[in-house]
């Protein structure tokens, strides 16, 4: 499996450990202090403890504890007050949707590659771009409550420096979700995070409601490529167990390459299934086939005459290439799956509306 796959697996393994050792420790703890304990439906990257006579929460962030006021629980536990989130910076535009559907996007002074974000000067008119690794100087001048944050190799060492400012960090990897609706929980933990967990929980559970609906209606299976040709010639798959991999099963799409465990493939692999291809995913913003053709000899003769349709999230993109798919389709996977079975065409129940961010094209 990828290296992702086995990271995951690591990550997975720490959580167990925690959960009976020092992370469970501190929950008993809570819940033995008057604290009741939210039950995740399908997130396991955080835990939330409340306690409704002095409005006092506690939440477990992936290997962090937070608190709304101060509190010692253990060395094995320490907590990192958030008495307030006024003014907060967000790396990650995948979770922007839930900060406008809780209603407090105008709390984000500072935001990652704000250009790419769909109708960003709408949504985040007052925030301004940091870019892709934000220089110090910039947080610094925001002076934020709190930086929404992921993990990344890539930005450890800014992170590093910033909480070495005093700047407190919560990592929400959304990305880690091996389940759409794992992902689409996160916006419970932001909205307890503003104290608006009633909200943010009916939310998530019309979400929930209207995915499993969507998902009972699926009545045929359609045989899907998944992945793309990558800069070095070879194939990379898409990694199963991701979220995205979910949905498209749950939208009736059966991966072709389910039997091959490494996620990078030769070239004659992928034109062996050709014949039983009914749909092929770039998750790219190809306009058009002539577009994929100029890329490489091979993608030319995979697209010469092709019996498949090709499909693409490219019906709202910024000129600069950004697309809503990335700002909102992954923490709504109940419009996700809707837009996959519509492309699919695996329900026989009419819809009338068209997709919102698949086209087949040609």
């Amino acid at each position: 499996m990828s290296a992702f796959y086995r990271n995951f697996l690591f990550v997975a393994c720490l959580f167990s450990f925690f959960d009976l050792s020092a992370f469970g420790n501190c929950g008993r703890f809570l819940v033995s202090r008057g604290f009741d304990k939210y039950e995740t439906k399908y997130a396991k990257n955080f835990d939330i403890f409340l306690r409704e006579s002095d409005n006092f929460t506690i939440w477990r962030v992936g290997d962090y504890w937070y608190g709304s006021k101060k509190i010692t629980l253990s060395s094995d536990c320490p907590v990192i007050e958030i008495p307030k989130l006024d003014k907060v910076i967000l790396m990650s535009s995948t979770l922007l949707e839930a900060f406008v559907e809780i209603g407090v996007e105008t709390t984000i002074v500072g935001v990652g590659e704000k250009k790419y974000i769909y109708d960003g000067e709408k949504k985040l008119k007052d925030a301004i771009d940091l870019g892709t690794i934000p220089s110090l100087e910039k947080v610094l001048s925001l002076k934020p409550d709190i930086l929404f944050g992921y993990s990344s190799p890539t930005l450890k060492v800014f992170y590093d420096k910033v909480r070495s400012l005093g700047i407190k960090v919560i990592f929400i990897n959304d990305f880690a979700s091996s389940h759409p609706l794992s992902r689409a929980e996160q916006r419970v933990l932001i909205g307890s995070l503003y104290k608006k967990l009633s909200e943010s929980k009916a939310m998530f559970d019309s979400i929930v409601n209207s995915y499993q609906r969507t998902l009972q209606s699926v009545d045929k299976r359609v045989g899907v490529l998944l992945g793309r040709q990558t800069a070095s010639g070879a194939w990379r798959n898409i990694d199963k167990t991701s979220d995205f991999y979910q949905v498209v099963r749950d939208a009736g799409g059966d991966d072709l390459l389910s039997d091959f465990s490494s996620s990078v493939l030769s070239l004659e692999e992928i034109l062996k299934k050709r014949k039983q291809v009914d749909y092929w995913l770039p998750q790219y913003t190809y306009r058009s086939l002539n577009q994929i053709r100029k890329e490489s000899n091979f993608l030319r003769v995979l697209l010469t005459n092709p019996s498949f349709k090709v499909s693409s999230y490219n019906k709202k993109i910024t000129p600069l290439g950004g697309a809503e798919f990335w700002d909102v389709a992954m923490l709504r996977p109940d419009l996700l799956i809707r837009d996959l079975v519509m492309t699919f065409e695996t329900s026989s129940r009419s819809y009338s509306e068209t997709t919102r961010w698949y086209e087949v094209i040609e």
